[in-house]
């Protein structure tokens, strides 16, 4: 253990649960004192702020309740680290005055901490009678989730649906054996799980089984666990955070859903076409259309083996993104289908639920046989549908599912519809009009809004509605629109409407349409927001965080903050702005104080370091508000050389000679069997290599973890190796100490050999930095 901060590393190197050597600790002097101490025991003085744990078993001893200690770092996948509060424990409970986060990297990567825990301040935790006031902190722990498979079947139909589980990153907190509370919700977040990852999270109490975590919360606080529960989630968009009263073992895992369907049912079947290609007449079909569980179906699968060589594949889905469509062929392999230029239901599928799409794929002539399988993406869950086509024919239509009538129940022609909704803005060019909000406002200004109905029946009435934007819906304002018909078209109708500026007020002002045909069937559009600026002087401050360099390929994820000095909310944009482009946006009101944004960027790859000027800006009614420009320098994370090159890994700096990153992990692998490694640092002293004089002679396999620690100078470095006799020899040396710039990487013959040149050339050895870097506050002027 030692006090002195420790930096994350900036990638991640295995998933393995090993763990590093328990080594020395160091502290500072304290007037803090406690008697029978143990060797894996560390006494916490009161005044110390943050602490990190290297080693395994290491005993945290804190001897007041008020100490300043906020923050805990776990590296090296350290084993069983434990705080203990046995001498303030109360009967069976211990109340902290300060709150304190612990960050933890499970996994031994080199990338961020992988599970970070926060206590609140005044927080007392209940143990179990007979505890000890000890507490586990945060550490790997195994486990395992079986794969859950369901059946479900309607008539002939057998729909199978199975969930497996995989990447699962699991942590025991409190207590191994029995629960702890706490009277006040703990925050775990699990870093970089968030998003469309399809990441869902559990607990296990001790002797229990897995339990996945259902209900979401109402907020990422301590107030967000909704009434009745003891644990709740939240996605953030990057981490999943989970608010909790209770210890146990917590951790997420990804889950894959696929499903398919069985059926014996017969198909129908058209063929036709010329005679002499297939091998006998009819047409063999496994498998069936659809899921029960969702609209996923394939209705049809042609193929021509004739003429063009083609099959054909129409399927539907509600899925928002396309479906993937697959063949596995028997001549020409597996085969992505792409969309057909030719989309018969292009038209319907702009009012349908369902949609329906063709899809085609080339075939060998000679082909006999080949398997469809269509697959959808919703959230989280992966559907599949797949069917079985024996070519028998020259030409062939197989029906799977029909295209029945009741699908189109929803596209009744009674009903009136709504296109190309547009809104100008006094005499400006008509726009159309969008959900998404958008830099877009009036300035004491009229807003006309038009659009195109479609009805069998003449319309009855159409109104133009709208509300300001805090104002209750069911308060709106209607203003009748204009009808007029289009002539030399049949039920077609052109309204419009205009709102006087005198009744728009802002910050900003929903609006939509109603219409109401003769029929009394009665249609309303989706309601757009458009920006009304207010007559006083309109201002705002913005700053942003921002780290000073971030690895390519990364996600950056600053955090900007305007100030809305005025009494009332404004209406505008927040975006990042990198090399004089922006990256991300977000449209949104403000109200008076201080408003958080979340924006992200996905930083480019380029390959070298590259300094980017970035800023951040809020447009509000057409005034931007710009901070200061600054400097985010982003590089490659890693990088190869061969052994013949130069082996110089130099720390990357920016411009200015500024550590942007320092080598954190040297790996080589190698297949030469008669060849063994020979590593040299930049003092000629032998790390891996045959003679008496290296470190590392065989391999570290055997020992704690599969690492060795050796010490050289002030050092001390992990070093993996497989030894020389391994099929494939291979290591890597790491130490969260700063690297020696200079090392030599060879291969040595292990009889005396010299190896060839191209044995050398073919051999790579592969740097990986970590992140060295500060936040920057950019503010405004």
């Amino acid at each position: 253990v030692s006090v002195t901060e420790s930096l994350a590393l900036a990638d991640a190197t295995t998933k393995s649960v090993s763990f590093t050597p328990a080594e020395s600790l160091t502290h500072t002097s304290s007037a803090t004192s406690a008697k029978n101490l143990s060797p894996n025991q560390v006494l916490v003085e009161n005044s110390l702020r943050e602490i990190t744990i290297d080693a395994d078993e290491k005993d945290l001893v804190v001897t007041s309740g008020s100490t300043k200690l906020n923050k805990i770092k776990i590296i090296n996948k350290a084993k069983n680290p434990s705080i203990n509060y046995g001498t303030i424990l109360s009967g069976t409970k211990v109340t902290i005055d300060n709150g304190f986060e612990v960050n933890s990297d499970v996994d031994d990567s080199l990338s961020e901490f992988d599970v970070d825990v926060t206590f609140s301040a005044a927080t007392t935790f209940e143990g179990p009678t007979g505890w000890d006031g000890k507490l586990l902190l945060p550490s790997f722990s195994e486990e395992s989730i079986p794969d859950k498979t369901t059946e479900s079947q309607d008539n002939e139909i057998i729909t199978t649906t199975t969930e497996k589980f995989s990447e699962i990153t699991s942590v025991e907190i409190g207590l191994s054996n029995e629960e702890i509370r706490v009277d006040k919700p703990v925050r775990l977040e699990f870093d970089g799980d968030g998003g469309d990852k399809g990441f869902v999270t559990f607990f296990k109490k001790p002797g229990g089984s897995v339990t996945f975590i259902e209900a979401e919360c109402e907020s990422d606080s301590s107030s967000g666990i909704p009434s009745g529960e003891d644990e709740c989630v939240v996605d953030d968009g990057s981490d999943i955070i989970v608010w909790t009263n209770h210890f146990t073992k917590f951790g997420t895992a990804k889950k894959t859903t696929t499903a398919s369907t069985t059926s014996t049912s017969t198909e129908k079947s058209g063929g036709g076409g010329a005679t002499g290609t297939g091998p006998g007449a009819g047409a063999g079909v496994g498998g069936f259309g659809g899921i029960l569980a969702t609209p996923l179906t394939i209705h049809e699968v042609s193929y021509d083996v004739c003429e063009n060589n083609i099959a054909r594949i129409l399927i539907a889905s509600d899925a928002d993104k396309l479906p993937s469509v697959v063949i596995h062929t028997t001549k020409l392999g597996s085969i992505q289908a792409t969309l057909s230029e030719d989309q018969p239901y292009e038209e319907l599928n702009k009012i349908t639920k369902v949609d329906k799409y063709l899809y085609e794929v080339p075939l060998d002539p000679d082909e006999t046989f080949f398997m469809t399988v269509v697959t959808e993406e919703k959230g989280v869950t992966s559907n599949t549908v797949q069917t079985a086509v024996h070519v028998t024919e020259c030409k062939q239509t197989i029906v799977l599912t029909e295209i029945s009538e009741e699908e189109f129940v929803e596209l009744d022609e009674s009903i009136p519809r709504l296109f190309d909704i547009k809104y100008q803005i006094n005499d400006e060019s008509p726009q159309r009009a969008s959900t998404e909000p958008k830099e877009v406002y009036v300035d004491d200004e009229p807003l006309t809004v038009s659009a195109i109905v479609q009805s069998i029946t003449p319309l009855k009435r159409a109104e133009l509605r709208f509300a300001s934007i805090d104002q209750p819906r069911d308060e709106y304002i209607a203003i009748k629109m204009k009808t007029e018909p289009i002539e030399a078209a049949q039920n077609l109708y052109k309204i419009s409407a205009t709102i006087p500026p005198e009744l728009i007020t802002g910050p900003a002002v929903a609006y939509w349409i109603n219409v109401l045909n003769e029929n009394l069937i009665e249609q309303q559009s989706p309601e757009f927001i458009i920006g009304a600026k207010p007559p006083s002087e309109v201002n705002a401050s913005i700053e942003m965080d921002i780290p000073t360099s971030k690895p390519e390929g990364t996600r950056i994820k600053p955090s900007i903050f305007v100030t809305n000095p005025t009494d009332s909310a404004l209406f505008g944009t927040v975006s990042m702005v990198v090399d004089g482009k922006i990256v991300s946006s977000e449209t949104t009101f403000f109200q008076p104080g201080e408003v958080q944004v979340a924006l992200e960027w996905n930083v480019p790859e380029s390959g070298t370091t590259v300094e980017h000027d970035v800023h951040a800006q809020i447009n509000l009614y057409g005034k931007v508000i710009k901070t200061e420009s600054g400097i985010l320098t982003t590089y490659p994370d890693s990088r190869t050389v061969s052994l013949t090159a130069t082996q110089e890994f130099a720390p990357l700096k920016d411009s200015d000679g500024n550590i942007v990153a320092q080598p954190a992990l040297i790996y080589a692998s190698d297949i030469e069997e008669n060849l063994r490694f020979r590593v040299v640092d930049h003092d000629s002293h032998c790390f891996i290599g045959s003679s008496d004089e290296c470190l590392v002679n065989t391999s570290t396999y055997d020992q704690r973890g599969g690492l060795e620690s050796v010490k050289h100078g002030d050092i001390i470095y992990r070093v993996r190796y497989s030894g020389p006799d391994a099929p494939l020899e291979r290591f890597s040396i790491t130490s969260i100490d700063p690297f020696p710039p200079e090392w030599s990487v060879t291969l040595e013959g292990k009889d005396g050999l010299i190896p060839e040149a191209s044995a050398l050339k073919d051999t790579k050895v592969k740097v990986k930095y970590r992140t060295i870097s500060e936040i920057n506050t950019l503010f405004s002027e």
